[in-house]
């Protein structure tokens, strides 16, 4: 019989998930990695582990707004006539972008929210 597990990082990302034999898992925490026993196996891409519940959530649709952005996020803007890209943290909750006119594509990217895509014409 095998155990499900998923590896974790400090901020709750899930780095990975696999199967081993029941003592194993303690031998790799012991190892230095953080291993929780689950249920059913995740999509680590849709899904986080909250350290408030302790337990593996989907993670959030990102707001598609210029406003009240989860604090902090970064947004890479993206030229779809130049393809050029420029990344920018944002640290208050909100981003302006002023360029040359065209359309752009923003990445918006803010753990533990799932990337959110949008494009906007200057």
């Amino acid at each position: 019989m095998s155990i499900k597990f998923i590896h974790y990082d400090s901020q709750g990302e899930i780095q990975g998930s696999g199967y081993c034999p029941p003592g194993q898992l303690a031998v790799y925490q012991r190892e230095g990695l953080t291993l929780l026993e689950v249920g059913e196996l995740v999509n680590h891409k849709d899904s986080y582990f909250d350290f408030k519940t302790q337990s593996v959530l989907p993670r959030p649709t990102m707001p598609l707004t210029l406003n009240d952005l989860p604090i902090p996020c970064a947004i890479t803007v993206k030229s779809k006539v130049l393809g050029t890209s420029e990344t920018f943290n944002v640290d208050d909750g909100s981003f302006e972008y002023e360029d040359t006119p065209g359309v752009y594509e923003l990445t918006l990217k803010a753990f533990p929210y799932l990337d959110g895509k949008l494009e906007i014409t200057l």
